[in-house]
């Protein structure tokens, strides 16, 4: 009896809407294909993916751009924790019933026992075969080890699904990781055009452009899944991560011109941001994955400034 395929991707503990849905399509699309296969729970070590971004960083700037990088940073963290703490507190409720709903969601997914990097490697006889990706795996800052299967040994299939590198300006640091990773894999594909012919330059390894995982299930997959909110009216839904309030200000107009109510999901990527707290007629800042799905659907329109 075959063995299932084991997924690693940024699936634990995720309060991303794309993040889990792709988790979730490329579980489903491997069962359409007739195969078991399950998200490997890996708990990735944060502290060494800062160190990550600080050594990427180093490959391309000088030391005083990265202190001043580093110092931006946890600005930026002190200035969010300060605008959650005075006006987001209202929409601490609706905050914990979507992370209730996301986790519900994850769990729906089949999935192992939790990892870390400590252990991962206990996984490996589970497995016939291992797949990373989707999602920014790939990117600088998030790459480890595991996300490129360092730890699975050269006997068993490896493989990479749409993983993303979500940038265009890599140091020779980041590429030369890179293609090291790439050439211990058995198949390689990524999720954007501009990364295959970025990357094939410099490896002999075939890299296919492929689709990403929420698009390899039809309409009707995602339809049962999603969870209707009810809405009256048209309506233009905006999914924003940015805090770009000029972008806003064209979205509000372009809503009023198309007499149409801006739906929209406040601090979407779970951080409290000063410009969503007026934007939006309709805020659904409970929504789930499911819920997620309903809302797209039955837009008019949708904006957004991530994919």
């Amino acid at each position: 009896m075959l063995k299932r395929i084991g997924i690693i991707t940024m699936y634990h503990n995720s309060q991303n809407y794309g993040g889990v849905l792709q988790a979730y399509a490329l579980q489903k699309a491997i069962e359409n294909l007739g195969y078991n296969s399950e998200q490997i729970s890996f708990l990735k070590d944060n502290q060494d993916c800062l160190s990550n971004r600080i050594r990427s960083r180093l490959g391309s700037e000088s030391k005083l751009k990265v202190i001043d990088w580093i110092l931006n940073r946890c600005w930026r963290k002190l200035i969010s924790k300060l605008a959650g703490f005075i006006f987001g507190r209202k929409m601490d409720g609706c905050l914990q019933i979507r992370k209730n709903k996301f986790q519900s969601f994850r769990e729906e997914i089949p999935h192992s026992d939790e990892f870390t990097s400590s252990t991962i490697t206990n996984c490996v006889d589970r497995y016939a075969a291992f797949i990373c990706g989707s999602d920014q795996i790939w990117k600088p800052g998030v790459l480890c080890s595991e996300f490129m299967l360092d730890f699975v040994p050269k006997e068993k299939v490896k493989m990479s699904y749409a993983a993303s590198i979500s940038r265009s300006n890599l140091s020779q640091v980041d590429i030369e990781r890179l293609v090291c990773g790439i050439n211990q894999l058995n198949a390689v594909s990524l999720r954007e055009k501009q990364d295959v012919e970025l990357l094939q330059k410099y490896t002999n390894k075939e890299i296919s452009w492929v689709l990403d995982p929420t698009l390899l299930l039809d309409r009707k997959e995602w339809e049962k899944l999603s969870v209707c909110v009810p809405i009256e009216g048209p309506y233009l839904f905006c999914y924003l991560l940015g805090n770009d309030s000029t972008q806003r200000r064209i979205i509000l107009k372009t809503a009023r011109m198309m007499h149409m109510k801006i739906v929209s999901i406040p601090f979407a990527d779970g951080k409290y941001n000063f410009v969503d707290l007026k934007f939006g007629d309709i805020k659904i800042g409970d929504a789930g994955p499911l819920e997620f799905l309903s809302l797209i659907k039955n837009a008019h329109i949708v904006v957004t400034d991530s994919f």
